[in-house]
């Protein structure tokens, strides 16, 4: 694998992750839930967040098969 866009991804991920993260501590964001009744997250979940909740779990099986491989060969 080229090392220098390995690298390049790489930064340009730290960089977009750490924008996001003082953008959410900069701001007026309260984690807390609006509402404490089951059926009414789960329908926020499968309704509202159901496309971002599949692709992270997409992500984390490729990323957990790519793992796989990587340990796996031998060079």
């Amino acid at each position: 694998m080229n090392k220098k866009a390995a690298f390049s991804v790489t930064l340009i991920f730290i960089i977009v992750f750490l924008y996001e993260v003082v953008q959410i501590t900069g701001s007026e964001y309260v984690f807390a839930p609006q509402s404490q009744v089951i059926s009414q997250i789960s329908t926020g979940l499968f309704n509202s967040y159901l496309l971002p909740f599949e692709l992270i779990s997409m992500i984390l099986v490729g990323s957990i098969i790519g793992v796989l491989y990587i340990a796996g060969r031998n060079d």
